[in-house]
């Protein structure tokens, strides 16, 4: 006959053993003296060199490379070259009145940038491009020369030849390179200036920038730069007409009181603005 068994007493906790479980890692307030528990005190960072072999092949091939943003630098407004200086003849066509709205100045732009400056200067800057490429200095002059003498008005050689002239110094101080170097000693000895559109191809061209992602930056900063100038000549003749409108409805005046005009406000605005014109305006 079996003996029944008897229970075992139940293990006694002393206060030792009574210890609270650990929080989970994201409720923890903070490492202690030593790092977290199991952890390394701070992880190892990676060194420049490494992190460059790492982006350059994948990094590059998508275009995002040091090149590109230096020339976004290069064809930003703030880059000492005195863009603002220039509005490509905007501000004769806003005073004849040939760009006088938005629709006219989207039409003067489009022509500019289709069949005026801004595609001569994109066939000057692809020529200097690829001749700066292939380090043919005797080509990148050649593409120099004809990019000068295709401005046949004075005011559009000055723009070209000052912002070419002030670019490439600008460049060649700050990153300096023996193919500009070159050129520009050429340019020096012959006496000849420096065609901005040139300039500007034989800079990416050295910087890694491809032709057509140039030629994008360019047209666009030619673009944005003429839209800038086109809103302040618009806003300075505003302004003007504004001024004459008021001197000559203060000639209405007799005794310091103004005389009521009882006809509409836009009919009167546009007499105001006519009489203003007749004046001399």
């Amino acid at each position: 006959m079996r003996r029944p068994s008897t229970p075992k007493p139940a293990p006694t906790m002393s206060t030792n053993d009574l210890k609270s479980p650990s929080p989970a890692p994201r409720e923890r307030e903070g490492p202690g003296p030593q790092g977290w528990e199991g952890e390394s005190s701070l992880p190892e960072l990676p060194s420049p060199a490494s992190l460059r072999e790492a982006f350059s092949p994948a990094v590059r091939e998508r275009g995002f490379c040091t090149g590109l943003y230096r020339m976004l630098a290069w064809l930003s407004l703030g880059f000492p070259i005195g863009s603002f200086s220039f509005s490509h003849g905007l501000e004769a066509a806003v005073a004849s009145g040939a760009v006088r709205d938005r629709d006219s100045l989207q039409l003067w732009l489009s022509a500019i940038l289709a069949s005026g400056g801004g595609r001569v200067d994109a066939d000057i800057l692809g020529d200097a491009h690829r001749a700066s490429s292939a380090r043919d200095i005797r080509a990148l002059m050649e593409a120099n020369r004809r990019g000068v003498a295709f401005r046949a008005a004075a005011e559009t050689r000055l723009e070209t030849t000052a912002q070419g002239e002030a670019f490439l110094a600008t460049c060649r101080a700050a990153w300096p390179d023996p193919v500009l170097d070159c050129w520009a000693e050429g340019i020096s000895e012959r006496g000849k200036t420096v065609c901005y559109a040139a300039a500007v191809g034989a800079a990416t061209a050295q910087a890694g920038i491809p032709l057509d992602c140039a030629l994008l930056g360019y047209l666009q900063a030619l673009a944005s730069n003429l839209v800038f100038c086109g809103l302040a000549a618009g806003n300075h003749r505003t302004n003007r007409w504004s001024a004459h409108s008021r001197s000559a409805g203060a000639r209405h005046c007799r005794g310091g009181e103004r005389r009521v005009d009882p006809r509409p406000d836009l009919i009167r605005q546009c007499d105001l603005c006519r009489r203003a014109r007749l004046d001399g305006s």
